[in-house]
């Protein structure tokens, strides 16, 4: 799956996802958020965040959503969520669909 992390995401997630298979890239460094959602929509990649002020930014059509909302945000809770996430819901699922992750499983926004 091609997944852009917001800067906001942990660097531990990054490499857990790689060394799961997915495609990760970031965005440039300091992007505005409204960058970040063109180059998402660009590359066609579900854009994961800890950011709630995507879910207003986000276009019409789009490859998702994902906004991690962990707490305490331990690298590895939020690797292991979303990594448990990403094997249960293919890309074609995802596709379109605002989620908020949560420790114990996600709510599916739109």
């Amino acid at each position: 799956m091609r997944l852009l992390l917001d800067e906001n995401i942990p660097g531990h997630t990054e490499y857990v996802l790689r060394a799961l298979g997915h495609d990760v890239f970031r965005p440039p460094t300091q992007a505005s958020d409204v960058a970040v959602v063109r180059l998402a929509q660009r590359q066609r990649a579900l854009l994961v965040t800890r950011d709630r002020d995507f879910l207003t930014l986000l276009p019409s059509t789009h490859a998702g959503l994902i906004v991690v909302r962990i707490h305490p945000s331990i690298a590895e809770d939020i690797s292991r969520s979303l990594s448990a996430l990403l094997q249960i819901k293919p890309a074609r699922w995802l596709r379109g669909k605002v989620l908020i992750l949560r420790r114990d499983g996600y709510e599916l926004v739109r």
